[in-house]
């Protein structure tokens, strides 16, 4: 191992920008982004608003336990499910469940309710999670796998850090309740604009996961 190895090589971003314009790596980055938007709702003013309808802390944690679980179990599920739908669409449909079962968090006054809503938040989120991995590692293929971690590492953080304060501004203006529909609609939409690309380009939709 020498130094130089630790400095950042031109090459490497040509090869991370070659493989994002690719169709379904865009995809890809483009589910990835808006699913942990809403992941990010989730991390961030889930508990504030829960908090604000006078939520305890222990029940709070349980929401947030119960989607975990049901995502850890659910996960084992996208075998299954890949034998019915397309991955490529099960990973839209699943992202777009999970923008949306943390959407309609402020129709949901009671703990059954919001328990039922995380248990259906848990399974797209855990059926999504692999899919994501197995479509990118057979669209960059063997020799590029690490390039498209990082990519996905990269849209990660980024809507990781961009959600939670575009979700601020919208809550300063229009307040908490309203800014959850917001956001889950301006997420909705980049999903309903990816399935639209899908849609009309059915190539897209045939690539093999490798669930």
């Amino acid at each position: 191992m020498r130094l130089r190895d630790f400095a950042p090589r031109l090459s490497d971003y040509r090869e991370a920008w070659r493989l994002a314009r690719g169709p379904v790596m865009a995809v890809v980055l483009i589910v990835t982004l808006l699913r942990v938007g809403a992941s990010s709702v989730q991390d961030s003013f889930y508990p504030v608003y829960l908090q604000s309808i006078g939520f305890s802390a222990t029940l709070i944690g349980l929401l947030v336990t119960i989607t975990s679980a049901v995502a850890a179990f659910s996960s084992l599920s996208v075998g299954f499910f890949t034998r019915l739908v397309s991955p490529v669409w099960l990973l839209i449909i699943t992202g777009m469940g999970s923008i949306i079962f943390v959407s309609i968090t402020p129709f949901q006054d009671n703990f059954i309710a919001l328990a039922i809503v995380a248990i259906c938040r848990g399974m797209c989120m855990g059926i999504s999670q692999p899919l994501m991995l197995s479509i990118l590692a057979n669209a960059s293929g063997a020799g590029s796998l690490g390039v498209a971690a990082a990519l996905r590492t990269t849209a990660n953080r980024l809507s990781a850090g961009l959600t939670p304060i575009a979700m601020g501004y919208v809550a300063h203006i229009f307040g908490l309740t309203e800014s959850f529909l917001i956001i889950g609609g301006i997420l909705l939409f980049g999903l309903l604009l990816v399935a639209g690309k899908v849609w009309r380009n059915p190539h897209l939709a045939k690539e093999d996961a490798g669930a």
